[in-house]
C-alpha cells in the first residue's frame, strides 16, 4: 500500500496557507502597506470601485489649499445677511501639515496622516478586507471614515491596482512552493 502521508501534509499546509485567519491577516497587512506607500508617493487609482484599477497620480492640490497648507493663508467662512462668504487672511507662515511624509504642496493625503494610519485589516478564513473605521480624529469633529468618503470622491486611492493584486498572488504562490519544498522534498 502506498504512503501518501507527505502529500496529505502538503495539502494540510496549503489549506492553512490559503484558508486561515492568520494567512489572510498577513495578506491584508501587505495590501494595506501597498496602498499606504503608493498613496504617500502621491498616487491613487483610476477608480476604487473597479475590479482592476490602474495606478494614477492623485489630483493636484488647488493653489488656495496649498497656501493654506503652507500657512500663507487661513480661510474662514462668514455668515452674512447676503449668504455665506469665504474670507482669506494672512496666515502665520507655519505649515499645517503634520502627517509623516506630508508636504504642503504634494497631494498624498497626509495633511495629518490620521486617515491613512487608521486603515485596519479584517480577516476571516475565507478573505480579508481593509476598512477605514469611524474613529475620531485629533483636532476635528469629522471621523476618519467621513474624511475617507470625501477624499475618495475626488482622489480615489482605496483599492489595489492590477500589479498590486499580482504581487499578492505571487506572495501566495511563493508560500505554497515553500510548503511543497519543506514537506515533499
Amino acid at each position: 500500500m502506498a504512503d501518501f502521508s507527505d502529500f496529505a501534509k502538503f495539502l494540510k499546509g496549503m489549506e492553512i496557507e490559503l484558508f486561515s485567519v492568520s494567512a489572510n491577516r498577513r495578506r491584508g497587512k501587505i495590501a494595506r502597506d501597498l496602498i499606504f506607500k503608493r498613496t504617500k508617493k502621491g498616487f491613487g487609482v483610476t477608480s476604487d470601485k473597479a475590479a482592476k484599477p490602474k495606478k494614477k497620480q492623485l489630483k493636484p492640490l488647488s493653489q488656495s489649499y496649498i497656501a493654506q497648507r503652507t500657512g500663507a493663508l487661513r480661510f474662514f467662512t462668514l455668515q452674512t445677511a447676503s449668504g455665506r462668504r469665504v474670507v482669506a487672511i494672512p496666515g502665520g507662515g507655519q505649515s499645517i501639515v503634520t502627517g509623516k511624509g506630508g508636504h504642503p504642496t504634494r497631494s498624498n493625503l497626509t495633511l495629518s496622516g490620521q486617515m491613512l494610519d487608521s486603515i485596519k485589516v479584517k480577516a476571516t478564513k475565507e478573505a480579508f478586507s481593509l476598512i477605514i473605521p469611524g474613529s475620531s480624529r485629533r483636532g476635528s469633529d469629522k471621523t476618519n471614515a467621513e474624511i475617507a468618503r470625501f477624499v475618495r470622491m475626488v482622489r480615489p486611492f482605496f483599492a489595489l491596482t492590477r500589479n498590486e493584486q499580482l504581487f499578492l498572488s505571487v506572495d501566495v504562490a511563493k508560500r505554497i512552493r515553500g510548503i511543497a519544498r519543506r514537506i515533499l522534498l
